[in-house]
């Protein structure tokens, strides 16, 4: 089983704030702050956790880029973008995300 664990971006602060359930207890979400984005239960290749709204690099057997996509959940089972969630992340590495690095995805996909 997972941690249950989210993350907030402060838009003023300029970085993440992160709450939820964790073999520590229980952290606190910011009130102010409205929108959540959920850990999808996966790490990148580098151990990195992987949030909704990053920014991944997927890449082939070969090492070559696949393609760059903001990970979203779709359904229970899937974190959207065509990466299933019985993935284990060892093809994917996290390069950024949709509030600090968004021109990832224009110049990928644009």
């Amino acid at each position: 089983m997972r941690e249950h664990k989210f993350r907030q971006y402060d838009k003023e602060k300029r970085k993440f704030h992160y709450w939820g359930f964790t073999p520590d207890g229980f952290i606190s979400p910011r009130h102010d702050i409205k929108e959540s984005q959920e850990f999808t239960g996966l790490k990148d290749k580098n151990g990195k956790e992987i949030y909704e709204g990053d920014i991944v690099k997927e890449e082939g057997f070969d090492g070559k880029v696949v393609r760059i996509k903001e990970i979203k959940w779709v359904s229970n089972m899937n974190i959207g973008a065509g990466f299933n969630h019985r993935d284990d992340g060892k093809y994917l590495k996290v390069i950024g995300n949709i509030y600090e690095n968004p021109e990832l995805l224009k110049e990928k996909n644009g």
